[in-house]
């Protein structure tokens, strides 16, 4: 890698033959672009991972409804209203968080790593699932056991009307959704910090 002055030092020739020009004509600002570089990359790499997790429990929730014949969960109104919740996190959530602890202690990556490790990626479908499950018991149990829900049979044997109607269980399932999702961003601010440490970092977004 080619470094040059950009500022009153180099050469035009330096600066054209140049892969990286420091403009303030000072060598501590390679420092610094390397931990912009490995900050930004592993923002983005948190990103990713956030949208695999998020992902998977509005696929699921979306397709077990067709599969076993259930109510529909998730409404255009449901998908749109957690979308001002999802893609906020991505573009900027992420993109605004600090710098990893000990960034320099780990060796470079090679240039042909991906965003995601294999672990990584196991990782965020596991907290999908995970999330997913939660919601279909809540809605399941709820829909089958739950008396509010299914009504009760009163001493002559008659079923007497449910006290929630169906609706109410599918906001519960919508608002458990998007409790998880919140604190899946919170717990996914960092790889390298806890989920209480993070929440005493200020993020400015």
């Amino acid at each position: 890698l080619g470094i040059a002055m950009g500022g009153r030092r180099g050469t035009d020739v330096a600066r054209e033959s140049a892969d990286l020009v420091l403009l303030d004509d000072s060598f501590s600002s390679i420092v610094e672009a390397c931990k912009l570089g490995r900050r930004i990359y592993g923002n983005i790499s948190k990103a990713v991972m956030y949208v695999i997790i998020v992902h998977i429990p509005f696929a699921g929730l979306a397709l077990l409804p067709v599969l076993f014949n259930w109510p529909i969960l998730l409404y255009p109104t449901h998908i749109v209203f957690a979308e001002l919740v999802i893609d906020p996190a991505c573009s900027i959530v992420f993109e605004m968080e600090p710098a990893e602890k000990n960034l320099f202690h780990k060796p470079p990556r090679k240039s042909t790593e991906h965003v995601l490790s294999l672990f990584e990626g196991i990782y965020s479908a596991f907290q999908g699932f995970l999330i997913l499950i939660i919601c279909v018991l809540i809605f399941y149990l709820n829909w089958k056991f739950n008396p509010d829900f299914i009504g009760k049979i009163d001493d002559s044997g008659q079923r007497l009307v449910p006290r929630l109607s169906l609706e109410v269980l599918i906001g519960m399932t919508f608002c458990t959704l998007l409790i998880s999702n919140m604190g899946m961003i919170v717990s996914n601010r960092s790889k390298t910090r806890s989920a209480l440490a993070m929440m005493k970092i200020f993020n400015p977004a």
